[in-house]
């Protein structure tokens, strides 16, 4: 029903970090680094803007996001391999695999799933039913348990509207087998690489990621910090 599509500006932090805004909150992922001050922005522009952090693995928490927003109503899930947060008051919550909580800020609820890297892969869904994933270290390094994971998240979520898939430059020429293997098995209507360590250009020539003809994902190459796109999530033509 497009009357209860969800409009969200996405904006790429650097490398797995992106914040992810929506009338209802701001949804944040992995930001251990955000030379654009996105973040700060966001909620300045807001001020009256809840904002959920979410943080994949221990590799990509910086406890700087404790000091971010505080005039604005929080809240934190981390992997359970982050460390310990001295501050008990800190609405924090830690999240192993399988884990889901409810009725957070805006409305959102979180599921947590094994990654076959280290740390989790997050998929939220908004107050108005929009689905996005955080792939977090997901990657096909080992083939066997990547497609594991992926057929997991495939039975509990049947449709996702936006979904943050790693490239893996440790496997060269075959960088992009991830988001492509991803898109061939889940039903994602946008697709953003991310994980960038140096060129992005291979992992956004999309037009040469030879996908089946049934794949209608569209991709969406953000690697800029600061850069954004807005898109309609939950919206009927996306998974037309």
């Amino acid at each position: 029903n497009l009357k209860n599509a969800t409009m969200a500006k996405i904006t790429y932090l650097s490398n797995m970090g992106f914040a992810v805004e929506t009338p209802d909150v701001l949804l944040v992922f992995d930001d251990y680094n955000d030379p654009a001050h996105t973040v700060v922005k966001a909620l300045e522009h807001n001020p009256a803007l809840p904002v959920v952090f979410l943080v994949s693995d221990h590799r990509r928490f910086n406890k700087a996001i404790f000091n971010i927003g505080q005039n604005h109503k929080r809240q934190y899930l981390l992997a359970n391999n982050c460390p310990g947060v001295a501050d008990s008051d800190m609405p924090t919550q830690y999240m192993a695999p399988g884990d889901q909580v409810e009725n957070l800020l805006g409305g959102v609820s979180v599921k947590a799933f094994a990654s076959n890297g280290p740390g989790l892969v997050y998929v939220v869904t908004t107050k108005d039913g929009a689905v996005i994933m955080h792939g977090g270290s997901l990657s096909p390094v080992s083939e066997e348990h990547f497609a594991t994971v992926l057929n997991r998240i495939k039975a509990s979520v049947p449709q996702i509207d936006l979904a943050f898939v790693a490239i893996d430059e440790r496997l060269c020429k075959n960088a992009t087998a991830g988001i492509k293997k991803a898109v061939e098995t889940l039903e994602i209507a946008n697709a953003v690489p991310m994980g960038f360590e140096g060129e992005h250009s291979d992992a956004c020539r999309f037009d040469q990621y030879d996908l089946p003809s049934d794949v209608s994902t569209r991709f969406h190459c953000i690697h800029t910090p600061g850069e954004g796109v807005r898109l309609k999530l939950n919206a009927a033509e996306a998974h037309a």
